[in-house]
């Protein structure tokens, strides 16, 4: 079965794995190219299907749309997170017959956002469009977690990205379960005990050793049980464990702080190494349009870093290099031909709707905001 680079059929029929990667609503992931696979799919008499997610999101009326061919089709789809399933693709996860996700995963929700031009009444129908919107998501969310309309509107509270780890998830009943790795890691001690994580990834390889007390006479700088719950409690991480807690669940314990502590860092810094990367880029770009110089790369990329947003804005409303013939800054028509094209698609007129997504999808998140209608064109020419 063959098919585009998103929704990609592979494994043969008998439980063919489509792969979900990107944005929802673009060329790469949409309903006709759902609709196609499903028609091959259900013509090979496929039962069952998993579907791999690693989105940030997209079109609500494209997500609702692949939710219903899912729900409407006689294949059950199992969805399986291996990085993110956010804002839309959340929501699409939630009509999968099976939700998993692995360890490190992580879903996110918020209020269902859109953008309008124009007269009053276009803003007014885009604002009613996003409450309908929002209260079909909303009631997908209550059905399959079995959580109140109260609690799953506290997860969508204006301008905030609620973020899910897997456990949270699982305990929110947002997936079904975490899909945990058989390989075994091994942890070096650190005789320098100064923290609750470095007691922890001391502790761990000698649980038995502790516990069981079999070598009581050998001179080793590790902390007995009761030390190491009146550190836990002191650090705010003992949970329910008392002086008379079993070895197993001072084990436990210590064995989900390392995970949450892992997990914590891990986030930090794939979030640091994007804002960074992002940041990078857009200036980058700025100096190349002349409208920064290179001795003023390093400051506005840690600005960047710091307040993306704002920075990105400030570059997008500058004029860029200056007119040799005159020397005066006049700011060239923002699409050649076409004087109500938006501003960003200047000196990007012949690319394509992949090329956007490859090579500047932040701008084109913001051209789908400001000027769908222009978004939408776009989109459209890349699918003739």
């Amino acid at each position: 079965m063959e098919h585009k680079d998103i929704f990609k059929v592979v494994n043969g029929a008998k439980k063919p794995t489509i792969s979900m990667i990107g944005y929802v609503g673009s060329y790469r992931v949409n309903s006709e190219v759902l609709q196609n696979a499903i028609t091959q799919m259900e013509k090979d008499n496929v039962t069952d299907c998993d579907i791999l997610i690693n989105s940030g999101g997209g079109s609500t009326i494209e997500g609702l749309t692949i939710g219903d061919l899912m729900t409407n089709s006689s294949i059950k789809f199992h969805g399986i997170v291996i990085g993110m399933a956010a804002s839309m693709a959340g929501s699409i996860l939630q009509f999968c017959e099976t939700r998993s996700a692995y360890k490190n995963a992580r879903i996110m929700i918020h209020k269902v956002q859109g953008g309008a031009h124009g007269e009053s009444d276009s803003l007014r129908s885009m604002a009613d469009l996003i409450d309908q919107e929002e209260f079909k998501i909303t009631d997908q969310f209550v059905l399959r977690t079995g959580k109140t309309i109260e609690i799953v509107k506290s997860w969508m509270k204006p301008g905030v990205n609620k973020w899910f780890t897997s456990k949270d998830a699982l305990k929110n009943n947002l997936i079904d379960n975490i899909i945990q790795s058989d390989k075994k890691i091994e942890n070096s001690i650190d005789n320098s005990i100064t923290n609750e994580l470095e007691l922890v990834n001391a502790y761990i390889p000698f649980v038995d050793e502790i516990l069981n007390v079999k070598n009581k006479n050998e001179d080793r700088n590790i902390m007995n049980k009761s030390e190491i719950i009146a550190l836990l409690v002191a650090n705010g991480l003992a949970g329910t464990l008392t002086e008379n807690s079993t070895d197993n669940d001072v084990s436990g314990m210590l064995t989900q702080v390392v995970a949450d502590a892992k997990l914590a860092n891990q986030y930090k810094t794939d979030l640091d190494n994007h804002k960074k990367t992002q940041a990078e880029t857009l200036v980058n770009q700025a100096v190349k349009d002349g409208k920064l110089t290179a001795t003023e790369k390093e400051a506005w990329t840690t600005d960047a870093i710091a307040n993306f947003k704002v920075v990105a804005t400030a570059i997008n409303r500058m004029v860029g290099k200056q007119n040799p013939a005159n020397g005066i800054e006049v700011p060239a028509p923002r699409n050649e031909g076409d004087a109500d094209a938006h501003k960003l698609f200047k000196g990007r007129e012949a690319w394509n709707f992949a090329k956007w997504q490859d090579e500047a999808p932040e701008d084109l998140a913001t051209i789908e905001s400001e000027a769908f209608d222009q978004f939408e064109e776009l989109f459209n020419k890349s699918n003739i």
